[in-house]
């Protein structure tokens, strides 16, 4: 992986280690007493910049990809993987948390339903970025992605025909 590879996940994974650190006191808090739960103006700054953060490192990987690190190192993509579904299984939590059992009580603002949205979907990003990651380690026993989505940037002709569709 060439630097700007690397320069990229490293904002992807410190955009979700924002969303770790901002967000798993609030998930605390408003899972054991929501009526204690005080929104911050605090939160949607960080969660701005936990948003921009992994999109931009998520979509700058997609568009201009780099080789990712490739070998036979089963306890590291064993760890990566671990690390994606644990991602996987925070964002499933929030969302279920805030969707099925706190919607009412937390009377959310479109604007911050949107930024919950955002962040869900960036938690998903990164999910994606890990999975790829780790199955780049396997010794062979995971297929890869097809080259055209993982190893070579997007041609015009399939941009467009993308946004046309």
């Amino acid at each position: 992986m060439s630097y700007q590879g690397y320069l990229l996940f490293a904002m992807e994974t410190a955009g979700a280690a924002i969303i770790l650190r901002v967000g798993v006191p609030i998930y605390r808090q408003i899972l054991l007493d929501v009526s204690s739960h005080v929104p911050r103006v605090q939160t949607i700054g960080w969660a701005t910049l936990a948003i921009v953060l992994i999109q931009s490192g998520y979509w700058g990987r997609l568009l201009f990809p780099s080789a990712s690190p490739r070998g036979k190192h089963i306890v590291l993509a064993h760890a990566v993987l671990f690390l994606a579904r644990l991602s996987f299984i925070f964002g499933a939590s929030i969302f279920s948390m805030t969707f099925f059992l706190r919607f009412d009580e937390l009377h959310l603002t479109p604007l911050r339903l949107g930024i919950l949205m955002a962040v869900l979907f960036s938690l998903f990003c990164y999910t994606q970025e890990l999975e790829r990651l780790g199955r780049r380690f396997y010794p062979g026993e995971l297929k890869d992605e097809p080259a055209d989505t993982c190893n070579r940037p997007l041609t015009n002709s399939q941009l467009k025909a993308f946004y046309e569709d």
